[in-house]
């Protein structure tokens, strides 16, 4: 019986937020990446409302000669989306003919650093924000052929309550999970 009563009280607090769950207590924003054919596709997910509108992947290391510094690398770097799956959280690593301004070319398509930061530029109606990811390329990602849907299959996501818990989700078991991005501004 409590099940039963929980999961009343969990749906109906999705449906007052507008059909977005509000999980409370997360403080980081994940993405879920698949391959298919020889690209690497990540998906955002968002609410109705929010538009993806430029990535950015960079990573930082140590400088050798002075370790208490920093250097940053951008990998990529695009903005104002013109493709309608981009805008929706559909993103192809590389793919700069998505977007109208390519600031960093994605020249290294075929090599991903295995662990990089993802900055997503979003809009929630007229306010732009920005929501940062974390991408690990050795996850056990699943692979498709080049041709397949990407809105429909399966990407490799981290459980947001169990870092432990990866798996493959369909992109409504990740929407469901992660909620609106705005929430982890």
């Amino acid at each position: 019986m409590f099940d039963k009563c929980r999961a009343a009280l969990v749906l109906g607090a999705v449906l007052f937020a507008g059909g977005c769950p509000v999980l409370p207590g997360e403080d980081f924003y994940d993405v879920g990446i698949a391959k298919v054919g020889d690209a690497y596709h990540l998906y955002a997910p968002m609410c109705d409302g929010e538009s993806l509108d430029g990535v950015e992947v960079t990573t930082e290391s140590a400088n050798p000669a002075d370790p208490d510094t920093w250097s940053t690398t951008r990998y990529w770097a695009v903005d104002q989306a013109i493709d309608q799956s981009t805008k929706e959280g559909w993103i192809e690593l590389g793919a700069d003919d998505d977007f109208a301004v390519v600031t960093v070319e994605g020249a290294h398509t075929t090599h991903w650093p295995e662990f990089f930061s993802l900055t997503l530029y979003q809009w929630d109606g007229p306010e732009r924000f920005t929501t940062s990811a974390t991408v690990m390329m050795d996850v056990p990602m699943p692979e498709y052929p080049a041709d397949a849907d990407i809105t429909t299959i399966d990407h490799f996501f981290d459980n947001p309550h169990d870092r432990n818990e990866g798996a493959p989700m369909s992109p409504l078991e990740m929407r469901y999970l992660m909620g609106c991005a705005r929430q982890y501004l």
